[in-house]
């Protein structure tokens, strides 16, 4: 089995990723203060001032990529994805074709990695499962939570 390695949080860093532990405790992603040899690594949390050995007991949560058709709340705000990749507008948004995110090759051409970056990148903002973790095991779904902890 693949194993959560520190390439799989990184893109989230910067976006406010959360953290579930095996015991059903939710924190937050703050950094990684250590990374070993042998893939496992060190979560950072300043409110303990310390670090936790995370590797195998904590996962990260993650919208899977079924719900870019379906309404979703981030940062309390409430949208459904492919609807806001098509609506907007800015010179580098208008250098990739739009109409791209209207396409049922979507998904197929972000697995394949046929996607501009800067679609990725939003899909990282909103918590997607770009990788893949969900059904490897190394991710849970905010949609098998009771509360989603991005509202």
């Amino acid at each position: 089995m693949t194993e959560l390695k520190l390439k799989h949080l990184t893109p989230y860093l910067p976006y406010g990723l959360k953290l579930q532990h095996n015991n059903g405790i939710i924190k937050p992603f703050y950094g990684i203060s250590e990374q070993y040899k042998d893939g496992t690594f060190m979560l950072y949390w300043p409110e303990n001032d310390g670090t936790i050995n995370a590797s195998s007991n904590y996962k990260p949560i993650l919208h899977p990529l079924s719900d870019l058709t379906k309404e979703i709340t981030v940062n309390g705000e409430t949208f459904v994805p492919m609807k806001r990749f098509f609506s907007m507008k800015s010179k580098d948004w208008d250098k990739c074709n739009r109409k791209k995110v209207m396409k049922k090759s979507f998904i197929r051409d972000l697995k394949n990695g046929d996607l501009p970056y800067m679609y990725i990148e939003q899909l990282h903002k909103w918590k997607f499962d770009v990788s893949g973790l969900i059904e490897l095991g190394l991710a849970i779904s905010v949609t098998n939570l009771e509360a989603n902890p991005y509202e």
